[in-house]
């Protein structure tokens, strides 16, 4: 896709430090811009490098060779040789190209000083700023990917915010302004495939200032999919001039929320929703708000006049339609029912939880499969989608009717019983103990254990 990069700027003015990219395909070209603030004035060393994580992922839905007319790093290249192996692995529609450059030396040692973590206000971005607070000397925010870049106002609102919380744990807070969404979204999908490698550039950029960033991770090591940022990906574009860390997927989203507990300012300022741009808040409406409330509450932090506009109404909570509606949203709110019942003194909450459970135990799931079927066949390339379909199917029932589940499994694989109870039993291994241990499935042990070889006598 871009034959060659070229860099056509890099001038400082208005107290900022302006950037423009230009990617050529044949006659065609794209200039993208890239506006940073609060950062040293020293000239960033990666601006050649930058241009590789920019350029992979739509010249992999093109199927253009990239060619660049400058040296890279020779572990970038490695990286992002290896990126495009997982990548078209996870996604068909994506093809590895050939990449044309020389290699160019390594640097000895990081040259920016700073450590930084891209900080949107977010769960996630806010628990990896606290986790590590002592280390951090600066937090970036990128304004004109959730926030749209003509939308001025909001982004004043959220920045005040963030600045709030910024300050309290010791870090300056540096912006950067950029039109890449515009660009990304004409050649690819922003979540699934690109905002790891976007972020990846612009931790670039900054390496004058900064010679570690870390990524907020948006799942934990226990369910890594398939995603634009993944702790599989996202250290690939590390170098010895920039170190990327991928950070936090140790934590689920209740363990994160517990860990704010420490500084309120940051309860306070949480921003986990785009619904209410007038007061840069969160809308208090939304699945992700009422996600994010029943954590706060079932952690006990959950105040008035906090983040969220309007009280928790677990009346409009339960008849919410679009409460548990996407299948990644599942696994967060079962992990809330669980702590919710593992607790057990919240009644009312735990009465919400359970009827929103039983309300999306079966048409929940017909939705979501009739979803992930409709995108199978909708695919050029449906046979490599079958594996994500069958995941999909097997994790959607398994996680609304359990013992539905198991019945059918026993039923249909009456010659591969050690498969079905290995693989039950080790794709979750706490949920299943759980299970397994309760009144309802003790028949259903004693039945899979005699199934069993002995030791030593497996088929």
């Amino acid at each position: 896709m871009v034959d060659p990069p070229e860099w056509v700027e890099a001038s400082r003015g208005g107290g900022e430090v302006s950037v423009r990219v230009r990617l050529r395909q044949g006659a065609s070209s794209e200039v993208l811009g890239f506006h940073l603030g609060g950062i040293d004035r020293g000239a960033p060393p990666l601006l050649s490098a930058a241009a590789l994580p920019l350029a992979l992922v739509p010249a992999m839905k093109l199927g253009s060779p990239l060619r660049f007319s400058t040296p890279l790093p020779g572990r970038l290249l490695a990286g992002a040789r290896r990126f495009q192996e997982i990548l078209s692995t996870w996604y068909p529609e994506l093809r590895p190209v050939e990449l044309r450059a020389s290699e160019a030396p390594e640097h000895g040692s990081p040259t920016g000083a700073g450590t930084g973590v891209f900080f949107s206000g977010g769960l996630d971005s806010t628990y990896s700023l606290l986790k590590h607070r002592g280390e951090l000397t600066h937090a970036v925010f990128v304004h004109g990917c959730d926030i749209p870049l003509e939308d001025v106002g909001y982004r004043d609102k959220a920045w005040k915010r963030l600045g709030e919380t910024a300050r309290a744990c010791g870090v300056e807070l540096i912006s950067v302004r950029t039109d890449l969404l515009r660009f990304s979204d004409r050649y690819c999908h922003w979540g699934k495939h690109y905002h790891g490698a976007a972020f990846a550039a612009i931790a670039m950029f900054l390496s004058g200032t900064l010679g570690k960033v870390y990524l907020a991770s948006s799942t934990s090591y226990r369910r890594i999919t398939p995603w634009g940022s993944s702790a599989v990906t996202d250290p690939l574009w590390a170098s010895q001039a920039m170190d990327i860390v991928y950070d936090g997927a140790e934590a689920e989203r209740l363990e994160k929320v517990r860990a704010l507990r420490d500084l309120p300012v940051a309860l306070q300022n949480l921003r986990v929703c785009f619904g209410n741009p007038e007061a840069g808040l969160n809308c208090g409406r939304c699945e992700k708000c009422y996600r994010t409330m029943v954590a706060l509450r079932l952690c006990g932090v959950l105040t008035e006049g906090g983040a969220f506009p309007l009280p928790l109404d677990l009346e409009a909570m339960v008849s919410h339609q679009g409460v548990i509606e996407k299948f990644g949203e599942l696994r967060s709110w079962r992990l809330n029912r669980e702590a919710a019942l593992e607790a057990g003194a919240d009644l009312p909450l735990i009465g919400a939880l359970e009827e929103l459970h039983r309300r999306s135990a079966h048409h929940g799931v017909a939705r979501l499969l009739a979803v992930e079927k409709r995108e199978v066949v909708a695919s050029a390339h449906w046979k490599a989608h079958l594996p994500k379909f069958r995941t999909a199917l097997w994790e959607s029932l398994r996680d609304e009717d359990p013992e539905w589940f198991a019945e059918r499994v026993m039923a249909w694989l009456p010659r591969r019983k050690d498969q079905a109870f290995d693989r039950l039993a080790g794709y979750d291994r706490r949920w299943f103990r759980r299970r397994v241990w309760s009144r309802r499935w003790r028949r259903l042990w004693r039945r899979l254990s005699r199934s069993r070889p002995a030791a030593g006598g497996r088929r």
